[in-house]
């Protein structure tokens, strides 16, 4: 019997148990204390308001992502969910084309920062050495009152950073303004 560490790779039908059938395996971003990061869901009237906001991530092996957990807060009272998956890159930015999301409501999200888990509605393979993104958006409009913000931390994950979009196109990449992630593998 071999005991694998994360990121070994697993030989061609080599049979694997895990030690639950309901077990997850994380990669986990947190380094810090969590605070607000970056806002979505606010409209796009000032420099600092961002539609959507995204954290890339690339890692060294392959897996499958069936849950997103992020920390989130609202601000005001939105009316609309908050959307989160998963997007390829293209051009360095989000592809616009979700592989996996999930929403949850915005009467459901506090007024400060709580850990959420969000189910994807398909499972997303992630390929190794490739860049991805994790992007929050309103479901429905903006608005500066009522709006989301990402929790996120001022440590540096070396595998990606975090961006905005607003006034038509994404913001140039912040490493030094990380959103807090954890995604849950279903296979590896």
């Amino acid at each position: 019997e071999k005991a694998y560490t994360a990121g070994e790779r697993i030989e061609s039908n080599a049979a694997v148990f895990l030690a639950s059938s309901g077990t997850d395996i994380s990669r986990l971003d947190v380094n810090g204390t969590v605070g607000d990061a970056r806002s979505f869901g606010r409209s796009e009237s000032a420099a600092d308001d961002t539609a959507k906001t995204a954290m890339r991530f690339n890692e060294s092996f392959g897996f499958t992502v069936s849950k997103i957990k992020v920390f989130l807060k609202k601000a005001g009272a939105p009316t609309d969910s908050a959307k989160v998956g998963i997007q390829a890159s293209s051009g360095g930015n989000p592809s616009g084309t979700f592989l996996g999301s999930a929403t949850l409501a915005g009467s459901s999200i506090t007024t400060s920062q709580v850990e959420y888990t969000f189910t994807l509605d398909s499972e997303v393979d992630i390929v190794k050495d490739t860049d991805y993104y994790i992007v929050f958006q309103a479901t429905v409009g903006e608005d500066n009152v009522n709006y989301y913000v990402a929790g996120g931390d001022t440590s540096v994950y070396a595998n990606g950073g975090s961006k905005g979009y607003d006034n038509g196109g994404w913001s140039s990449e912040s490493t030094t303004n990380d959103i807090v992630f954890q995604l849950l593998v279903s296979t590896v």
